[in-house]
């Protein structure tokens, strides 16, 4: 697949290296630590002012978008965010004593990534963006407590509803 950054430069997008797919697009390894979401065809993309708003998340706890990907007649037709690695896995696995026993997560660390999504999710709020689909299959974290927020681009920002 042939996408171009903002700047018109080609992109390729090797379809073969899909990693997920939901009902909003596909998710594909482009290298470097990144993935490209590419939306299916009829769904509405991110818009530019969106992807400002979501650009301004802390990089450190959201997978935001980095990069627009445009289609050859310049619409939109996904973005570019960094990958998480292997090793993060899904926050509803952490609802399992045995997982937490396995992984070395105690309550105490459960705790301290409680706080940390209340931290998040707030400052998330003081920018104006709504976490309109906070689930624990789009909160990622690992066994040392790091937490990322994903699918981010669902988001509801002000001009834009969840």
């Amino acid at each position: 697949m042939k996408l171009y950054n903002k700047d018109g430069q080609l992109i390729n997008i090797d379809e073969k290296k899909e990693i997920a797919r939901g009902g909003e697009g596909a998710v594909i390894e482009i290298g470097q630590n990144k993935v490209a979401k590419i939306y299916h065809p009829g769904n509405r993309p991110l818009t530019l002012e969106k992807f400002r708003y979501l650009s301004d998340l802390d990089g450190t706890s959201f997978v935001r978008p980095e990069h627009l990907l445009f289609d050859k007649k310049k619409n939109i037709a996904g973005f570019i965010m960094q990958m998480l690695p292997k090793n993060f896995f899904p926050l509803y696995s952490a609802y399992s004593y045995n997982f937490c026993s396995k992984q070395g997560i105690t309550e105490k660390g459960k705790l301290a990534i409680v706080k940390k999504l209340i931290k998040n999710v707030n400052a998330a709020h003081e920018k104006g963006v709504v976490i309109g689909d906070l689930n624990p299959f789009n909160i990622m974290l690992n066994d040392t407590g790091l937490t990322f927020f994903i699918d981010v681009d669902s988001y509801e920002t002000p001009g834009t509803k969840h």
